[in-house]
């Protein structure tokens, strides 16, 4: 493989990486049956969960 097609590989191979990994749980539309991550944290008083 030439210099130029070695660096026409490695920048289409960057641009591939980069498009699949902008998506994430803030900008992603889920579809019906697709699993949703929730995230939570508790409210109240930390030192005691007991209250």
């Amino acid at each position: 493989m030439t210099t130029r097609g070695h660096h026409l590989f490695v920048c289409l191979l960057v641009v591939c990486l980069i498009s699949d990994t902008i998506s994430d749980e803030h900008s992603h539309t889920y579809e019906d049956n697709e699993e949703v991550v929730l995230w939570m944290n508790t409210v109240g008083p930390y030192h005691n969960r007991q209250e």
